[in-house]
């Protein structure tokens, strides 16, 4: 598990990093990549919230469909 953890505090900020540099070679601004990022968090929780409405059960197949 510690090695998992270690191995993740790489990934995690090597995936990100990635992610922020192809957004931005597509757009080429600043701005409309930092519009972009924030948007992430704020639709993966307004669909937990959105799930919840609805009834659904937090599983496994819910959660990848």
């Amino acid at each position: 598990m510690q090695r998992v953890k270690e191995r993740l505090w790489v990934v995690v900020p090597v995936t990100l990093f990635l992610i922020l540099l192809l957004i931005y070679l597509n757009t080429r601004s600043l701005v409309k990549t930092g519009i972009v990022m924030l948007a992430v968090p704020f639709s993966a929780i307004g669909a937990i919230w959105f799930l919840y409405l609805l009834g659904y059960n937090m599983s496994i197949g819910v959660w990848w469909v």
